[in-house]
């Protein structure tokens, strides 16, 4: 049932499967997004216990997929992350009116680092969608697009970000790069301790031509924004285009 009982039980299993969620063993991050599908499924008879963890269930999923860059082919944890990222996309989407409001009673007050979806929204699109791990970046882009659209007022990805311009550190805050470019030597291959910082480099870089091509493709900015954001970015501070062990 959907009672007080029911409702610390459902909060004690998703602690555990979240917490297998950032395991460093694919298998243990598949069978947590695996039964994390199935728990959605189940509590969508539940309302109440829907919007109290739909947010954090997208926002540990995106987290679990950054840690899939490196696994072992076939490992499987990519694919069951992203299919629960949809999953719970599609909750999000479904109960948006509700998550768009913070609860009012302690007793449904909300999981995770966002106690609402524009909290969240804002959240992937910053440290999300430039991201240099591929599935995690793709997985965010897909996010954001589909929830922005739910929040209160929207009008278009545009109108949107100029309202949370200040937010974001400016209008193209995740087209910045902020690994050091590497001495010409490196790029060049020729001095072997520099390699991993010019593939960091190179990783970055990437990333934000990819992101760059997602928010023009989307009407998020427009190309002054790009031009602009890719001249100035390393010398405007913290960018959004975090390493693969980035924070945030």
């Amino acid at each position: 049932g959907g009672g007080g009982g029911a409702a610390v039980n459902v909060k004690s299993i998703l602690r555990r499967l979240f917490a297998f969620q950032t395991h460093p063993t694919p298998g243990k991050r598949l069978g947590a997004c695996v039964a994390l599908q199935r728990c959605l499924a189940e509590l969508r008879q539940y309302p109440q216990l829907i919007e109290a963890h739909a947010l954090e269930i997208l926002e540990t999923a995106l987290r679990s997929l950054r840690l899939c860059e490196n696994d072992p082919p076939r490992a499987g944890a990519e694919e069951a992350g992203a299919l629960l990222c949809r999953a719970a996309v599609r909750a999000c989407a479904r109960h948006a009116d509700a998550l768009c409001r913070a609860p009012t009673a302690i007793s449904a007050q909300r999981g995770g680092a966002f106690e609402t979806l524009p909290r969240l929204v804002e959240w992937i699109f910053a440290r999300g969608t430039a991201r240099t791990e591929t599935r995690a970046r793709l997985e965010s882009q897909l996010a954001f697009a589909a929830l922005v659209q739910r929040l209160p007022g929207y009008v278009s990805p545009a109108r949107w970000l100029d309202g949370c311009r200040d937010a974001m550190g400016g209008a193209a805050w995740p087209f910045r790069v902020n690994v050091p470019q590497p001495e010409r030597e490196a790029m060049l291959g020729t001095k072997t301790e520099d390699v991993a910082g010019a593939t960091a480099w190179m990783r970055n870089v990437t990333a934000s031509l990819h992101w760059a091509r997602w928010a023009l493709e989307r009407e998020v900015v427009d190309l002054g924004i790009i031009v602009r954001g890719g001249a100035g970015g390393e010398e405007e501070g913290e960018g959004g285009n975090e390493s693969s062990g980035g924070g945030g």
